[in-house]
């Protein structure tokens, strides 16, 4: 897979590492890593099956280190920031259609807070969103088709605590998949192959316009 390194430039002036696999006519999905503090980057082994995944449907891609991660300048922003990043990606390909949201863990909870705050992805999937160790009370999920993925071992996104906040967000079960990977931990190793099934499963399953 030939990838292209991209830099991209944030409103307050932080620049972003990012790499593009383009796919001419077939939008773009963005890809968003886990937590920064906690070694995440966007060589991830699960946004790497993500990527893919997707790209064996033919998609484009594109992968990104939030600030102060990698070659991204800035420092570590508790999500304000990494919202501002995100929004600067999706803003960098706002003439592909669709663009996809893929987004693990904290990149999970970035995405959402991005939504909040006005971002329209086409699709958006979640691998692992940490409802069980991050502030998720507020944070709803888009009208467009999305995807919930997690393990039946994942100690940051337990069953119990997913279920209480989609039923607090009042989840519309005719846009949501809701996909539960027996004997998959937060990380997914080993895994990872299941994940990226699960991912193109839910895009094998969308109308054409969507995906």
């Amino acid at each position: 897979m030939t990838e292209e390194d991209l830099r991209i430039v944030v409103d307050d002036g932080v620049v972003l590492e990012a790499r593009l696999a383009a796919r001419p006519g077939a939008g773009v999905a963005v890809l968003c890593h886990p937590h920064p503090l906690y070694g995440g980057c966007m060589d991830n082994n699960v946004v790497l099956a993500a990527r893919n995944a997707l790209a064996g449907l033919g998609k484009g891609t594109v992968r990104f280190n939030f600030r102060g991660v990698g070659r991204s300048t800035g420092t570590y922003d508790e999500g304000r920031g990494e919202v501002r990043d995100l929004e600067a990606v999706f803003q960098r390909f706002d003439d592909h259609t669709p663009r996809d949201l893929v987004a693990y863990s904290f990149g999970a909870w970035v995405a959402l807070r991005a939504v909040q705050a006005g971002l329209a992805p086409d699709t958006l999937c979640l691998v692992s969103p940490p409802v069980s160790f991050m502030e998720f009370s507020g944070l709803g999920l888009p009208t467009s088709p999305t995807l919930i993925v997690a393990g039946d071992r994942d100690e940051f996104c337990r069953s119990g605590d997913l279920r209480s906040w989609l039923a607090e967000v009042g989840a519309d079960a005719s846009s949501l998949e809701d996909v539960t990977l027996a004997g998959a931990d937060h990380f997914y190793s080993g895994r990872e192959r299941s994940l990226g099934d699960a991912i193109a499963g839910f895009y094998r399953g969308l109308t054409p316009r969507a995906s």
